[in-house]
């Protein structure tokens, strides 16, 4: 794991954006020399032989990093890094200071990630534990917080609000070795090789063509009796995982950001136990 690899990064593409907590792409990078190791996992028998991580995260407003101590710090990249709270430090400005915060309420972290766009953004932390944690935009309910059975109709915000200030814990997930943000939707892998998948999905990016949708297994993507998924990722309104036979499979509008991701994908995986 001391291997020091150059810094990697998803080409990033830019759609139209139509709604003010939407749009455009957001990744997750690797920088130079940032593979600490890895933390020990129980997991059962039939499941994951290695652990995906993302130390590090970067969308198109702010950033994600996980400390020493398991804590993640946030930093806005533009004045408007911290609109929907994406810094998770229990604040939301339309014009922020810019500055590295401290996401309050989290530790022991193994792996963020960070999506959403110039008007929007959110980000997902993921715990020893196999908890996963989101906060920022949730215009389109890829925070996840929502029940399984719940869906777009019926599905409310609290106190009316479309973004979360501080981490919150997606109730619906267990055992989430990784996670992977798009720029409307979100991504988690379980321990036993299931993909999940939630948020805007109007363009088949959770794996139907269902407009927004709660944490549901994304079949396409999860374990079959000949392969298990090592990583997932994502970019705009793209979902992949990569295999342990090396293959990719993507599934969503991938047409302009589907090549770079399964590079992406690749390095990724390369970084694993």
């Amino acid at each position: 794991m001391g291997t020091e690899l150059p810094a990697q990064r998803v080409q990033r593409a830019q759609p139209q954006c139509l709604h003010s907590c939407s749009c455009t792409a957001s990744h997750w990078y690797h920088t130079a020399g940032s593979t600490p190791a890895l933390p020990a996992l129980d997991l059962p028998a039939r499941s994951l032989s290695r652990i995906a991580m993302s130390k590090t995260a970067e969308s198109a407003t702010h950033t994600l990093a996980i400390t020493a101590a398991g804590g993640v710090e946030a930093t806005p990249r533009t004045a408007s890094g911290n609109r929907f709270g994406q810094c998770g430090d229990g604040s939301a400005e339309r014009r922020c200071e810019m500055r590295t915060r401290r996401v309050v309420g989290l530790t022991g972290v193994v792996a963020v990630a960070a999506g959403g766009g110039a008007d929007a953004g959110h980000s997902l932390a993921v715990t020893r534990h196999g908890d996963t944690y989101a906060w920022g935009c949730d215009r389109w309910q890829q925070l996840g917080l929502g029940s399984a059975e719940a869906g777009a109709v019926g599905y409310t915000w609290e106190g009316g609000k479309l973004w979360q200030t501080a981490p919150r814990r997606v109730e619906a997930l267990r055992g989430v070795v990784d996670v992977a943000a798009g720029a409307d939707h979100s991504l988690a892998l379980a321990r036993d090789g299931q993909v999940y998948a939630w948020g805007r999905g109007n363009d088949g990016q959770l794996g139907d063509k269902a407009f927004v949708g709660p944490p549901r297994r994304l079949a396409a993507l999860s374990a079959s009796k000949s392969r298990t998924p090592k990583a997932v990722g994502a970019q705009n309104a793209c979902s992949c995982a990569i295999f342990d036979d090396g293959s990719v499979d993507c599934v969503g509008a991938c047409a302009r950001v589907g090549a770079a991701l399964r590079e992406a994908l690749r390095e990724k995986a390369s970084l694993l136990l």
